[in-house]
């Protein structure tokens, strides 16, 4: 078996993803900021 993605892929996956996370992360942090305005 041959894996489709190396370990240094895998880490770039998972930095993105938590990158992606974080920044959903202020998105509703901010949207509901901008509810409460309202």
């Amino acid at each position: 078996m041959h894996h489709r993605y190396g370990l240094r892929d895998l880490r770039n996956l998972a930095i993105s993803l938590h990158l992606a996370k974080s920044q959903i992360g202020q998105i509703r942090i901010f949207s509901d900021r901008i509810g409460n305005d309202i």
